[in-house]
């Protein structure tokens, strides 16, 4: 068989999407400053002592519900804008971006609004009997968090804008704006100037500003010819509440809106196995959490393929070329497959020496080396369970993922991981094992819907609407 032979059907085998790394690439260096940044921040905050480490990690849980609400949002902006760069539309891109930021103002000044009313309440239900220092610092810390929210759910948005017209590149420019604002000026105002948790929140504030700037600096050429502030206001002032439902907004919420939802029950039920895990002992909840942070490595060129798939294959689905689209999706589960085998095999085997930089002991070892053992071996299915969600979701099928993702979620992670680990006492690893089942439910329902998605040409006015 002659090498070129190899290569096509290496390629038709294997292949990947026509430049899903070029899309890729960006967002997995902002992963890995998402990473690196919260390693960098948690070693700023732990030489504050262990009450402000305490106060920062808890309200940064409730920030990461946050986020994910935001990231909802998000997600519906790249895939509306993906879908109108496909469908050969790019004029209607600057309605779609003053709408969406429109829709997450409003979301961000009411989810302030709630929050703040209710800071009282939330510390009472969530903080029983804390130590009076640990609830100062996370009072302060949480104040600053929401002051953020409505910066930080503007700068989201825009970089999902940012993604879906196929800006990676600026998109990870957002990031790394936050990422080095926020480094920067928590290690001056933290230590620098003795500011602690105050200057903290001070610097989560400033550093969410930088970034709404750099993502809107970002989309003015959607408005040539004036300055992104008056074309803002001049819209917004002229369409008034109708920017939070015109047809624009509509779309963002289609798919955002299924998706908040899915993100919700994902991170309660992942507070819930947490919970379960805290109840088998130190020495479990020690190894749970390296394994945990080593797979959260892992994870990385997989989530960038998703975010990059759900960018082509909005765009597919916007030029009414849905079996570009199935192909597309399949083609990006390969190739996240293959990339997250070849990076598991290296962890499997390094798992003790990876191990030994967080802990001593031996017991600890041993349980963290299994979990990141059998974490290796189901690496194939996690590209399927959350690469081909992500790529359905650019064809506006969040639908299907929220009520696929929900009941496995609840079904195996969470019921099956209780009767595993608590029931039969088999430990941190039969929470796991349920967490595997979860994997294997989602990626076996998203793999059939990847294959069975409608092919009949569509309106291409309204090209999101598959068949359900």
């Amino acid at each position: 068989m002659s090498l070129r032979r190899v290569r096509v059907c290496w390629r038709r085998a294997c292949g990947r999407p026509r430049g899903a790394w070029s899309l890729a690439a960006p967002l997995l260096l902002q992963e890995l400053a998402v990473v690196l940044s919260g390693a960098a921040m948690t070693l700023l905050a732990a030489r504050l002592g262990s009450a402000a480490v305490a106060a920062i990690g808890w309200v940064e849980v409730l920030g990461q519900m946050l986020h994910a609400l935001m990231g909802a949002c998000a997600m519906g902006a790249t895939v509306a804008a993906a879908q109108a760069v496909g469908a050969g539309r790019p004029g209607r891109l600057a309605a779609l971006a003053a709408d969406a930021l429109a829709l997450m103002l409003a979301l961000g000044l009411i989810l302030l609004a709630l929050l703040w009313l209710a800071q009282d309440m939330l510390f009472a239900l969530l903080l029983p009997g804390a130590d009076p220092a640990v609830l100062a610092h996370a009072r302060t810390y949480f104040q600053g968090l929401l002051w953020a929210d409505v910066p930080a759910g503007l700068a989201l948005v825009g970089a999902g804008l940012l993604r879906g017209m196929g800006r990676t590149g600026a998109a990870m420019r957002v990031q790394l704006a936050f990422t080095v604002t926020q480094l920067s000026t928590a290690a001056l105002f933290m230590h620098g100037l003795d500011a602690g948790v105050p200057g903290a929140a001070a610097a989560l504030v400033l550093s969410r500003g930088v970034a709404l700037a750099v993502a809107l600096h970002a989309l003015a050429p959607l408005w040539p010819g004036r300055a992104w502030p008056t074309a803002l206001a001049r819209r917004w002032r002229r369409r008034g509440w109708a920017a939070l439902t015109s047809r624009h907004a509509r779309a963002v919420a289609a798919v955002g809106g299924p998706t908040a939802l899915e993100n919700i029950f994902f991170h309660l039920g992942k507070m819930l196995t947490q919970s379960l895990v805290a109840g088998l002992g130190t020495t479990a909840m020690a190894a749970n959490f390296i394994a945990f942070a080593l797979a959260g490595l892992m994870n990385i060129p997989g989530n960038a393929l998703g975010a990059a798939g759900t960018t082509l294959v909005g765009q597919a689905v916007g030029a009414g070329e849905l079996a570009r689209a199935r192909r597309q999706m399949l083609q990006l589960h390969r190739s996240a497959a293959l990339v997250l085998c070849g990076l598991a095999l290296p962890v499997a085997l390094g798992a003790p020496a990876l191990v030994a930089l967080y802990t001593a002991d031996p017991a600890v070892q041993a349980q963290a080396v299994a979990l990141i053992r059998l974490n290796a071996a189901f690496m194939p299915v996690w590209a399927a369970s959350f690469v081909l969600p992500a790529a359905l979701r650019g064809a506006a099928d969040s639908r299907y993922a929220l009520g696929v993702a929900t009941a496995s979620m609840w079904g195996c992670r969470v019921l099956l991981g209780w009767g595993l680990g608590r029931a039969l006492g088999w430990g941190v690893t039969g929470v796991w094992l349920g967490m595997f089942a979860d994997w294997c439910v989602r990626g076996v329902l998203f793999w059939h819907r990847a294959k069975t998605l409608p092919l009949e040409s569509e309106s291409r006015e309204n090209p999101s609407q598959l068949k359900r």
